[in-house]
C-alpha cells in the first residue's frame, strides 16, 4: 500500500514495464494498480504473444492510450470484429489492426535475433566413474532397485491382466502401492545423480570431511574432467558457467575453485536479489 501511495503521488516522465503481458487482462489487480500511475510516456516490453483473444490486445492499447481508446466506447467493437472463439474473423478489420499497430509496436522475430548470433557448438563429454563412485552406485542399486522393480512389474502385470479380463482396472490399494514404488524409484534416481556428481555427498563417504584437498577431485570423474578443462578454457580467455540443481554440489564446486585459485561468483536461491 505504501508503494502504491508513493508511486501514484508522482507524475513520471517515462514508465517502462517489463513482462508487459501481465497487464493484458483488465480484470486483474496489476492492471488496475498500474493504470492508476501517471506518466507522460509508456513503453511495454513482452516476449509473450497475445493469443487468446483481441480483448487482451485492447487491454494493452487502452493501457497505452486510454483517451484514444476508452473502454466504454471501443471495447465491444474489438470483441465484435475479432471473435476468434467462434471462427468469426473480419479479415479486413484484422488487416486494419495490423496497420494500426505498426506505429506503436516494434516486433523482433526470433529468426532476426538468431541470425546475428554465432553458431552454437555443443560437445558432450562422457566422464568415467571413479572406483569410489562405482562402489556407491552398485551399493545403491543392489540395496533398493531389485525389490522395487519386481513390485512394479507385478503391479503392471496385474493391471494388464485385469484390463484383459475386463476386471475394470487396478484396485486402489494396488494403485497406492504402485505410486509409492514410483516415488521410491524417483528417490533412487536422485541418489544416483548425486553419486555420479560426487560420492562425498553421502554421509560417511568422505574419510576426512574437515579437510579440503586433492581428494575433492580424485573421488569424482566429473571433477577430474573439469580439472583438465578449466585451465585450457582460462588460457583461451573463456568464461565458464557451471549448473547444478544441488546446493551441496555448489558447495563442493566452490571448495574446488577455491583450492585451484579461480575467481567465481555463486548464484543460487539464497543470493540477495539486489546483489
Amino acid at each position: 500500500k505504501d508503494d502504491r501511495r508513493f508511486l501514484r503521488a508522482q507524475r513520471w516522465e517515462y514508465m517502462v514495464l517489463d513482462e508487459a503481458h501481465g497487464v493484458k487482462n483488465m480484470k486483474t489487480a496489476r492492471w488496475n494498480n498500474l493504470k492508476m500511475l501517471r506518466s507522460n510516456r509508456k513503453l511495454l516490453l513482452s516476449g509473450t504473444p497475445v493469443q487468446n483473444n483481441l480483448r487482451e490486445l485492447f487491454a494493452l492499447l487502452n493501457f497505452l492510450f486510454p483517451s484514444v481508446l476508452p473502454i466504454k466506447s471501443c471495447a465491444q467493437h474489438f470483441d465484435d470484429a475479432f471473435d476468434l472463439t467462434h471462427g468469426k474473423v473480419d479479415d479486413g478489420a484484422l488487416a486494419r489492426a495490423h496497420r494500426m499497430l505498426q506505429p506503436v509496436m516494434v516486433r523482433r522475430l526470433k529468426a532476426e535475433v538468431e541470425g546475428r548470433l554465432p553458431p552454437k557448438l555443443e560437445t558432450t563429454i562422457h566422464c568415467p566413474l571413479t572406483g569410489m563412485q562405482q562402489f556407491w552406485y552398485k551399493r545403491l542399486l543392489l540395496k533398493e532397485a531389485p525389490k522395487m522393480l519386481a513390485q512394479l512389474e507385478r503391479s503392471q502385470a496385474g493391471a494388464a491382466a485385469a484390463a484383459k479380463g475386463g476386471g475394470g482396472g487396478v484396485s486402489s490399494d494396488d494403485g497406492g502401492g504402485e505410486s509409492a514404488s514410483w516415488k521410491k524409484l524417483s528417490s533412487l534416481m536422485m541418489q544416483l545423480r548425486k553419486c555420479v556428481n560426487r560420492p562425498f555427498l553421502f554421509d560417511g563417504a568422505d574419510p576426512n570431511p574437515s579437510v579440503t584437498d586433492e581428494a575433492i577431485v580424485e573421488a569424482s570423474g566429473k571433477m577430474q574432467v573439469l580439472d583438465r578443462l578449466l585451465p585450457k578454457l582460462k588460457a583461451n580467455g573463456h568464461r565458464v558457467v557451471l549448473f547444478s540443481q544441488f546446493t551441496s554440489t555448489l558447495d563442493l564446486l566452490g571448495d574446488f575453485l577455491t583450492i585451484r585459485n579461480y575467481k567465481f561468483c555463486r548464484l543460487d536461491g539464497q543470493t540477495n536479489r539486489v546483489q
